[in-house]
């Protein structure tokens, strides 16, 4: 809150020391504190990174998006971002830049296989939550003849080809298969 309510201190001295003004100047600070907060809540609803919980839903209530029981405030944040978009006619770079504001620039591999009509999205584990989401604006940005293809970045044999089994032993197959380094 970048305010604070002080309405005894705008009483003169004598008046701040009975006990029936500092009653009702107590009320007057929690109502304009109310007000204040209220208006700077209505001010930051306006856009998606700053609303809080009252300005997402209302997002998704204008965008008909229906949030999962589960969804924190960043995800459902992420979701309605996502609603808004999805921009047609699609091209790679529009894709890529949706990708890239939506996961981070380092949380996502996109493939184009142009012969067999496929695109495949790689997401980092950072960037799992938003699994349901990317493969709904995918399934939304894409021509209709495309196999869309998401799936998460897990380490691959290349990345601990390097090690010895002795050092790998050290861990568990999926702190091997999920964890970002060794």
């Amino acid at each position: 809150m970048a305010r604070t309510a002080d309405v005894l201190s705008y009483l003169p001295p004598v008046l701040r020391e009975v006990y029936e003004m500092q009653a009702v100047a107590q009320g007057e600070d929690s109502a304009l504190n109310d007000l204040w907060q209220g208006t700077e809540d209505l001010m930051n609803d306006q856009f998606i990174d700053s609303a809080t919980e009252n300005g997402v839903s209302r997002w998704e209530k204008m965008l008909l998006i229906t949030p999962k029981g589960t969804d924190t405030l960043p995800e459902r944040k992420f979701r309605v971002k996502s609603a808004l978009s999805g921009q047609v006619p699609f091209t790679i770079w529009v894709l890529r830049e949706q990708l890239g504001a939506l996961c981070g620039e380092d949380n996502y591999e996109l493939t184009v296989d142009y012969g067999n009509y496929k695109v495949t999205v790689l997401l980092a584990l950072e960037a799992e939550s938003a699994f349901d989401t990317v493969q709904e604006l995918l399934t939304k940005m894409l021509p209709a003849n495309l196999v869309i293809e998401v799936s998460l970045m897990y380490n691959r044999y290349s990345a601990l080809s390097g090690y010895t089994h002795q050092q790998l032993g050290a861990y568990t197959h999926q702190e091997l298969r999920e964890e970002e380094e060794v």
